[in-house]
């Protein structure tokens, strides 16, 4: 009996959530887990915990995989594992996560003992254990399996990067890039410029934005015109935010129209770094109140004083403190 009736809140949770109804769900997971059948308890936990983290309880969720892994073993305990390592990953001390990530390598099938390997490698290189990161790369790597060996070599190539082995750094994302991980073909022009070879950085920033990923393709203009903008090369600099801002996602675009007014105000374009300044102040980006500030210094600089106190005006509620301050100060200064 006791049996049945876990089985059956389990069923109602399966059909809540595949209904998108994550509330009732999650009530009928728990109800899953409370009728304290041993051959449910540790599968009903693991998916409350997952629609728990969906619905944005991660104490909820962590309470949930660790019931999950103190179950029972079924085939949910890696993935419980993997999720609740995840989750204290980010923490001070490591040892908890380590220890996670070593049970889901131990219990879970080829596809998510690769992931934890990568993950617990990520864990290393966070706490400074370079030897141990590498030895996890290193056997995702070997593994051959493409997908996951080439995150694990853009994985490693950071670590190489971030303790300034350039060489390294570019060799491995490069492999990466090859095996198919996009992302590894921006990384690699941003370690090429780190070492000096900015003719090596330009040619794969190139590369890089001709990726199918929309945010890569963004990413590398914005950098390309960064590094252009930085070497005196305008026109240059502004092809590559245009790039980046017709391909980016709506952040990102406005990140590059924002970088493209800095570079067209710093070689004496005014009119132009208004216009692109306009597009980037669109509302709803990360980068509209820096945009709007910059929007305003170029209406003071074309003499449009009470435009200019207008924009800066409408940052007085903005939430970034450092904006805020910045505009009531030019408010301040340039009282028309």
């Amino acid at each position: 009996m006791m049996r049945s009736q876990a089985t059956a809140h389990f069923e109602r949770g399966v059909a809540f959530e595949r209904a998108g109804k994550a509330p009732a769900a999650a009530e009928a997971y728990l109800s899953a887990v409370r009728a304290g059948d041993a051959h449910v308890t540790g599968v009903a936990a693991y998916n409350l915990g997952n629609v728990l983290s969906a619905l944005g309880n991660e104490q909820g969720a962590r309470d949930a995989w660790f019931t999950a892994v103190q179950s029972p073993p079924t085939t949910a305990t890696p993935a419980a594992a993997f999720n609740l390592a995840n989750s204290y990953a980010g923490e001070q001390d490591p040892g908890l996560a380590e220890q996670l990530y070593e049970m889901a390598i131990q219990l879970g099938d080829p596809r998510l003992r690769l992931e934890a390997l990568t993950n617990r490698g990520n864990l290393h290189a966070a706490h400074g254990a370079d030897a141990k990161a590498l030895a996890d790369y290193g056997t995702v790597i070997s593994s051959g399996q493409r997908p996951f060996a080439a995150a694990a070599q853009n994985q490693a190539a950071v670590l190489h990067q971030n303790r300034g082995r350039y060489d390294e750094a570019v060799a491995l994302f490069d492999a990466a890039a090859r095996g198919g991980y996009e992302v590894a073909l921006f990384n690699k022009a941003n370690a090429q410029r780190d070492r000096g070879d900015l003719a090596g950085a330009q040619a794969s920033f190139v590369a890089a934005m001709g990726a199918g990923d929309p945010e890569v393709v963004a990413k590398a203009g914005i950098n390309l015109g960064n590094m252009l903008r930085d070497l005196g090369d305008t026109t240059g600099a502004c092809a590559a935010y245009d790039r980046a801002a017709t391909a980016g996602p709506p952040a990102l675009a406005a990140w590059s129209l924002n970088e493209k007014g800095l570079a067209l105000g710093a070689a004496g374009d005014v009119e132009g770094a208004l216009a692109a300044f306009r597009r980037a102040a669109a509302p709803d980006t990360p980068t509209a109140p820096k945009a709007t500030l910059n929007l305003g210094v170029t209406l003071k600089n074309l003499g449009r004083i009470a435009d200019a106190r207008a924009a800066w005006q409408g940052l007085m509620s903005c939430p970034d403190d450092q904006v805020r301050a910045a505009a009531a100060e030019l408010l301040r200064k340039y009282r028309g």
